[in-house]
């Protein structure tokens, strides 16, 4: 089992109900408790040589999407290997993918060009919803407000921080 990536950690009221999950770089879903007892084992998707798997954390949600990026094709999966939507980029870079669950019927994808700091962000159909050009050199930090339908996003380029918004 080849780890190299983030794990997902569900807190329970004991070793048996707090749970780990993590995926291999060969995309395999392993979920496990604090004793090391293994719960769950799936293939999410099938793996090729030049694929890597990683995991997209909405921590304030406790949930998680499945990442597979295939040299220019990303692609975001539910834990039960049902694709959620996939894009074609016109780079090989490596990209980081950030989840946030903002609703029942809401869902935040950034995805972020670790090279150039573009930023792409999807609604939960995979619908592009940024209209102008987004950059940040790290993880972007990001605040929904329900009631006004409205997303703020924090980008940081250099020594400052941006605060975009849109509605949502």
């Amino acid at each position: 089992f080849n780890l190299d990536n983030r794990l997902h950690f569900k807190t329970g009221s004991t070793f048996e109900s707090s749970r780990f999950t993590a995926i291999s770089s060969e995309g395999i879903l392993v979920e496990f408790d604090l004793n090391g007892k293994e719960y769950a084992r799936s293939q999410v998707e099938e793996p090729s040589s030049s694929a890597s798997f990683s995991l997209a954390i909405d921590k304030a949600r406790n949930d998680l999407v499945v990442v597979k990026q295939d040299l220019n094709r990303l692609t975001i999966l539910k834990k039960s290997g049902e694709r959620i939507f996939e894009k074609d980029y016109d780079t090989e870079n490596k990209l980081a993918v950030q989840y946030y669950y903002l609703g029942v019927d809401k869902r935040l994808y950034i995805v972020r060009d670790k090279q150039t700091g573009r930023l792409y962000l999807y609604n939960k159909a995979g619908t592009l919803v940024n209209e102008t050009a987004l950059f940040s050199d790290h993880p972007v930090s990001v605040i929904y407000r329900q009631k006004q339908s409205k997303c703020y996003i924090y980008t940081a380029n250099n020594q400052s921080v941006e605060i975009k918004s849109f509605t949502f």
